[in-house]
Protein backbone atom coordinates (compact mmCIF):
# COMPACT_ATOMS: atom_id res chain seq x y z
CA UNK A 1 0.00 0.00 0.00
CA UNK A 2 1.35 3.41 -1.14
CA UNK A 3 0.10 6.84 0.38
CA UNK A 4 -0.33 10.49 -1.32
CA UNK A 5 0.21 13.22 0.94
CA UNK A 6 -2.83 14.99 2.61
CA UNK A 7 -4.62 17.25 0.27
CA UNK A 8 -7.80 19.30 0.33
CA UNK A 9 -10.59 16.63 0.27
CA UNK A 10 -13.05 19.34 -1.89
CA UNK A 11 -10.55 19.18 -4.76
CA UNK A 12 -9.99 15.53 -4.33
CA UNK A 13 -14.09 15.09 -4.81
CA UNK A 14 -14.22 17.50 -7.61
CA UNK A 15 -11.28 15.44 -9.54
CA UNK A 16 -13.51 12.14 -9.04
CA UNK A 17 -16.14 14.32 -10.50
CA UNK A 18 -14.55 14.89 -13.44
CA UNK A 19 -13.54 11.75 -14.27
CA UNK A 20 -16.64 9.57 -13.43
CA UNK A 21 -19.25 12.49 -13.78
CA UNK A 22 -22.25 12.50 -16.22
CA UNK A 23 -21.71 15.70 -18.18
CA UNK A 24 -22.36 16.53 -22.13
CA UNK A 25 -19.96 15.46 -24.57
CA UNK A 26 -17.79 18.77 -24.48
CA UNK A 27 -17.31 19.10 -20.72
CA UNK A 28 -16.15 15.04 -20.41
CA UNK A 29 -12.86 14.66 -19.45
CA UNK A 30 -10.66 13.46 -22.61
CA UNK A 31 -7.25 12.38 -22.46
CA UNK A 32 -5.19 14.73 -24.80
CA UNK A 33 -7.97 17.50 -25.23
CA UNK A 34 -7.97 20.54 -22.73
CA UNK A 35 -9.88 21.37 -19.87
CA UNK A 36 -11.63 24.66 -18.99
CA UNK A 37 -12.69 24.77 -15.18
CA UNK A 38 -13.01 28.64 -15.38
CA UNK A 39 -13.19 30.63 -17.89
CA UNK A 40 -14.96 34.55 -19.11
CA UNK A 41 -17.60 34.47 -20.99
CA UNK A 42 -16.04 36.20 -24.22
CA UNK A 43 -19.86 37.00 -26.23
CA UNK A 44 -21.23 39.01 -22.95
CA UNK A 45 -18.38 40.80 -22.31
CA UNK A 46 -17.51 41.92 -26.05
CA UNK A 47 -20.98 43.78 -25.32
CA UNK A 48 -19.83 45.06 -22.52
CA UNK A 49 -16.66 46.57 -23.81
CA UNK A 50 -18.38 47.74 -26.66
CA UNK A 51 -20.81 49.81 -24.39
CA UNK A 52 -17.50 51.09 -22.03
CA UNK A 53 -15.62 52.14 -25.14
CA UNK A 54 -18.32 53.22 -27.93
CA UNK A 55 -17.36 56.95 -27.76
CA UNK A 56 -13.54 56.05 -28.19
CA UNK A 57 -13.67 53.59 -30.65
CA UNK A 58 -14.79 53.23 -34.31
CA UNK A 59 -15.65 49.45 -33.60
CA UNK A 60 -19.26 48.28 -34.55
CA UNK A 61 -21.28 45.54 -32.89
CA UNK A 62 -21.30 43.19 -35.65
CA UNK A 63 -17.89 43.46 -35.72
CA UNK A 64 -17.40 42.77 -31.90
CA UNK A 65 -20.27 39.94 -31.98
CA UNK A 66 -19.85 36.15 -30.89
CA UNK A 67 -18.73 35.18 -33.93
CA UNK A 68 -15.24 37.47 -33.87
CA UNK A 69 -11.88 35.21 -34.25
CA UNK A 70 -10.11 34.77 -30.47
CA UNK A 71 -6.95 37.12 -31.32
CA UNK A 72 -10.17 39.82 -31.92
CA UNK A 73 -11.61 39.37 -29.12
CA UNK A 74 -7.99 39.63 -26.53
CA UNK A 75 -7.60 42.73 -28.30
CA UNK A 76 -10.76 43.97 -26.77
CA UNK A 77 -10.28 42.48 -23.62
CA UNK A 78 -6.70 44.06 -23.36
CA UNK A 79 -7.75 47.46 -24.24
CA UNK A 80 -10.33 47.33 -21.99
CA UNK A 81 -8.82 46.33 -19.19
CA UNK A 82 -6.00 48.93 -19.70
CA UNK A 83 -8.23 51.88 -19.70
CA UNK A 84 -8.71 52.96 -16.17
CA UNK A 85 -12.21 52.60 -14.20
CA UNK A 86 -13.13 50.29 -17.28
CA UNK A 87 -11.96 46.68 -16.59
CA UNK A 88 -11.10 46.62 -13.38
CA UNK A 89 -14.76 47.24 -12.02
CA UNK A 90 -16.71 46.27 -14.00
CA UNK A 91 -18.33 42.47 -13.02
CA UNK A 92 -17.61 40.31 -16.14
CA UNK A 93 -19.31 37.10 -16.60
CA UNK A 94 -17.76 33.55 -15.77
CA UNK A 95 -18.54 30.23 -16.70
CA UNK A 96 -17.68 27.30 -14.42
CA UNK A 97 -17.13 23.67 -15.07
CA UNK A 98 -20.17 22.05 -13.71
CA UNK A 99 -17.81 19.29 -11.72
CA UNK A 100 -17.18 21.81 -9.21
CA UNK A 101 -20.06 23.59 -8.82
CA UNK A 102 -20.72 24.56 -5.54
CA UNK A 103 -17.64 23.81 -3.99
CA UNK A 104 -15.04 26.18 -2.39
CA UNK A 105 -12.42 25.14 -5.48
CA UNK A 106 -15.10 26.94 -7.89
CA UNK A 107 -14.14 30.08 -5.82
CA UNK A 108 -10.71 29.62 -5.78
CA UNK A 109 -10.41 28.98 -9.24
CA UNK A 110 -12.00 32.08 -10.11
CA UNK A 111 -10.09 33.99 -7.79
CA UNK A 112 -6.80 32.75 -8.98
CA UNK A 113 -7.27 33.95 -12.31
CA UNK A 114 -7.45 37.67 -10.90
CA UNK A 115 -5.34 37.52 -7.62
CA UNK A 116 -2.50 39.26 -9.56
CA UNK A 117 -4.12 42.73 -9.29
CA UNK A 118 -4.43 42.81 -5.44
CA UNK A 119 -1.01 41.81 -4.77
CA UNK A 120 -0.71 43.39 -1.44
CA UNK A 121 -3.94 41.56 -0.49
CA UNK A 122 -2.82 38.27 -2.01
CA UNK A 123 0.76 38.63 -0.16
CA UNK A 124 -1.35 39.04 3.69
CA UNK A 125 -3.85 36.58 3.23
CA UNK A 126 -1.06 33.83 1.92
CA UNK A 127 0.67 35.41 5.81
CA UNK A 128 -2.74 34.49 7.68
CA UNK A 129 -2.39 30.81 7.01
CA UNK A 130 1.45 30.01 6.60
CA UNK A 131 2.61 31.72 9.79
CA UNK A 132 2.94 35.12 8.92
CA UNK A 133 5.29 34.57 5.87
CA UNK A 134 4.22 37.55 3.16
CA UNK A 135 5.19 36.64 -0.44
CA UNK A 136 9.30 37.43 -0.20
CA UNK A 137 9.70 41.13 -1.96
CA UNK A 138 11.60 39.74 -4.88
CA UNK A 139 8.73 37.50 -5.75
CA UNK A 140 6.01 40.57 -5.15
CA UNK A 141 8.38 42.68 -7.45
CA UNK A 142 7.98 40.45 -10.22
CA UNK A 143 6.21 42.82 -12.72
CA UNK A 144 3.92 40.46 -13.75
CA UNK A 145 1.16 42.99 -14.91
CA UNK A 146 3.79 43.88 -17.62
CA UNK A 147 1.73 40.86 -19.74
CA UNK A 148 -1.69 42.00 -20.14
CA UNK A 149 -3.19 38.63 -20.96
CA UNK A 150 -2.19 35.39 -19.27
CA UNK A 151 -3.77 31.62 -18.92
CA UNK A 152 -2.52 29.05 -16.42
CA UNK A 153 -2.36 25.72 -17.37
CA UNK A 154 -1.29 22.09 -16.29
CA UNK A 155 2.12 21.22 -16.39
CA UNK A 156 3.32 17.34 -17.63
CA UNK A 157 3.48 15.35 -14.49
CA UNK A 158 4.76 11.72 -13.89
CA UNK A 159 3.62 9.53 -10.74
CA UNK A 160 6.91 8.35 -9.00
CA UNK A 161 6.44 5.42 -5.90
CA UNK A 162 9.04 6.23 -3.22
CA UNK A 163 10.03 3.39 -1.08
CA UNK A 164 12.41 4.83 1.92
CA UNK A 165 13.90 1.62 4.43
CA UNK A 166 11.53 0.44 6.90
CA UNK A 167 8.65 3.23 6.02
CA UNK A 168 5.34 2.82 4.09
CA UNK A 169 5.62 3.67 -0.07
CA UNK A 170 4.97 7.54 -1.13
CA UNK A 171 2.99 8.09 -4.03
CA UNK A 172 4.63 11.49 -5.79
CA UNK A 173 3.02 13.61 -8.46
CA UNK A 174 6.44 15.32 -10.02
CA UNK A 175 5.63 18.20 -12.99
CA UNK A 176 8.05 19.74 -15.51
CA UNK A 177 8.09 23.18 -15.71
CA UNK A 178 9.38 24.87 -18.75
CA UNK A 179 13.01 24.95 -19.36
CA UNK A 180 15.12 26.88 -17.39
CA UNK A 181 12.42 27.97 -15.06
CA UNK A 182 13.73 25.96 -12.10
CA UNK A 183 9.79 24.88 -11.41
CA UNK A 184 9.40 23.05 -7.72
CA UNK A 185 8.40 19.56 -9.05
CA UNK A 186 5.77 19.77 -6.60
CA UNK A 187 4.10 22.59 -7.97
CA UNK A 188 1.73 21.01 -11.04
CA UNK A 189 1.03 24.75 -13.12
CA UNK A 190 2.50 26.97 -15.06
CA UNK A 191 1.64 30.11 -16.30
CA UNK A 192 1.58 32.00 -20.49
CA UNK A 193 1.45 35.55 -20.52
CA UNK A 194 0.87 37.54 -23.48
CA UNK A 195 -0.37 40.51 -25.31
CA UNK A 196 -1.85 41.24 -28.32
CA UNK A 197 -0.08 44.02 -30.29
CA UNK A 198 0.73 45.04 -34.26
CA UNK A 199 4.43 45.42 -33.09
CA UNK A 200 6.66 43.49 -30.89
CA UNK A 201 6.64 44.72 -27.11
CA UNK A 202 9.50 45.55 -25.27
CA UNK A 203 10.93 41.64 -23.78
CA UNK A 204 8.55 39.77 -25.79
CA UNK A 205 9.32 36.76 -27.85
CA UNK A 206 8.68 35.56 -31.25
CA UNK A 207 5.17 36.59 -32.26
CA UNK A 208 2.27 34.71 -34.06
CA UNK A 209 -1.26 36.75 -35.44
CA UNK A 210 -0.34 39.86 -33.67
CA UNK A 211 -0.07 37.83 -30.38
CA UNK A 212 2.91 38.04 -28.51
CA UNK A 213 4.90 35.65 -25.53
CA UNK A 214 7.23 36.86 -22.81
CA UNK A 215 8.94 33.83 -21.79
CA UNK A 216 11.86 35.34 -19.44
CA UNK A 217 8.85 36.92 -17.46
CA UNK A 218 6.75 33.50 -17.54
CA UNK A 219 10.14 32.15 -15.90
CA UNK A 220 10.39 34.56 -13.79
CA UNK A 221 6.46 34.27 -12.77
CA UNK A 222 6.73 30.62 -12.39
CA UNK A 223 9.43 31.22 -8.78
CA UNK A 224 5.58 33.17 -7.66
CA UNK A 225 3.70 30.42 -8.19
CA UNK A 226 5.73 27.79 -6.97
CA UNK A 227 5.77 29.79 -3.82
CA UNK A 228 1.79 30.59 -3.69
CA UNK A 229 1.34 26.73 -4.35
CA UNK A 230 2.46 25.88 -1.21
CA UNK A 231 1.07 29.40 0.99
CA UNK A 232 -2.04 30.19 0.11
CA UNK A 233 -4.86 28.66 -0.33
CA UNK A 234 -6.64 29.34 -3.38
CA UNK A 235 -3.31 27.97 -5.65
CA UNK A 236 -2.95 24.97 -2.96
CA UNK A 237 -6.54 23.68 -3.84
CA UNK A 238 -6.06 24.03 -7.73
CA UNK A 239 -2.62 22.53 -7.26
CA UNK A 240 -4.16 19.90 -5.02
CA UNK A 241 -6.66 19.30 -7.88
CA UNK A 242 -4.24 19.20 -10.33
CA UNK A 243 -2.48 16.57 -8.33
CA UNK A 244 -5.61 14.53 -7.37
CA UNK A 245 -7.01 14.27 -11.22
CA UNK A 246 -3.29 12.98 -11.97
CA UNK A 247 -3.09 9.84 -8.79
CA UNK A 248 -7.09 9.41 -10.15
CA UNK A 249 -6.72 8.75 -14.11
CA UNK A 250 -3.40 6.76 -13.23
CA UNK A 251 -5.63 4.64 -11.27
CA UNK A 252 -8.46 4.59 -13.84
CA UNK A 253 -6.07 3.62 -16.27
CA UNK A 254 -4.89 0.72 -14.56
CA UNK A 255 -8.23 -0.46 -13.58
CA UNK A 256 -8.01 0.46 -10.10
CA UNK A 257 -11.50 0.34 -7.98
CA UNK A 258 -11.59 3.21 -6.08
CA UNK A 259 -13.14 2.99 -2.10
CA UNK A 260 -13.69 6.15 -0.77
CA UNK A 261 -14.86 6.24 2.68
CA UNK A 262 -16.39 9.66 4.30
CA UNK A 263 -15.02 10.86 7.57
CA UNK A 264 -17.57 13.50 7.85
CA UNK A 265 -20.41 14.58 5.96
CA UNK A 266 -20.46 16.51 3.04
CA UNK A 267 -20.77 20.47 3.63
CA UNK A 268 -23.74 22.33 2.28
CA UNK A 269 -23.09 23.17 -1.70
CA UNK A 270 -22.04 26.41 -2.09
CA UNK A 271 -22.94 29.49 -3.78
CA UNK A 272 -21.65 29.63 -7.37
CA UNK A 273 -19.75 32.44 -8.65
CA UNK A 274 -21.05 33.79 -11.75
CA UNK A 275 -19.11 36.88 -12.14
CA UNK A 276 -15.51 38.17 -11.65
CA UNK A 277 -14.66 41.83 -10.91
CA UNK A 278 -10.72 42.13 -11.68
CA UNK A 279 -10.09 44.61 -8.81
CA UNK A 280 -11.98 42.59 -5.93
CA UNK A 281 -12.64 38.80 -7.29
CA UNK A 282 -15.51 36.50 -7.97
CA UNK A 283 -19.05 37.46 -6.99
CA UNK A 284 -22.76 36.42 -7.24
CA UNK A 285 -25.14 38.14 -9.01
CA UNK A 286 -27.43 36.08 -10.33
CA UNK A 287 -29.69 34.58 -8.22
Amino acid sequence: MAVSRVMFADSFHRARSILWGRFDQELTFQDGKDLFLMGIDMSQFSEQAFNYLRPNTKTTTQNISGSENEIQQLRLFQDFISRPGSGNSLPLRIFLHPAVSGSELAWSAARVDVWFYQMDLLSKEAASINGGREIPKSLKDIPVLYASIWNFYELDSVIKLDKPLDKRPNLFVNSKGPEGAGINPTSHFGIWMYEVSNDAPKGSGAGEDALYEFPELEKDAQQLIDWLCSNHHDFMRLNDFSEALSLLRWLRANNAELTMIEIDEQNRPAAKPDHVILSKGPCVRNR
